[in-house]
């Protein structure tokens, strides 16, 4: 995901322009993507001690820390567990994530 909660365009977080980024918190390691450059310009947190939210800059001018509105995506299976005769038992796994 790519836009804020009001639907702008997020900033590529590799780039100064419109919004100058924080050096702080444009570094490699605080991006899930491996790089600033991998992340390109989608909702993340690179500062997940201080903010608990997604964000991005909004690629308009003096717009920083704009929320994004990622909805939760619920993923489930069933595994069998156990057969027992014609019975089959099934766990159910259930996982979301919030990206």
């Amino acid at each position: 995901m790519n836009t804020t909660w009001r639907g702008e365009q997020c900033q590529s977080w590799s780039s100064n322009t419109p919004n100058v980024q924080d050096p702080a918190d444009i570094i490699d390691e605080n991006f899930p993507d491996g790089s600033v450059a991998a992340a390109e310009n989608y909702c993340r947190n690179p500062r997940p001690d201080s903010m608990s939210e997604l964000w991005c800059h909004e690629n308009v001018q003096d717009e920083k820390f704009v929320r994004c509105d990622v909805p939760l995506c619920i993923a489930f299976s069933f595994v069998p567990a156990l057969q027992t005769g014609s019975w089959v038992i099934y766990l159910f796994n259930f996982s979301h994530t919030s990206e």
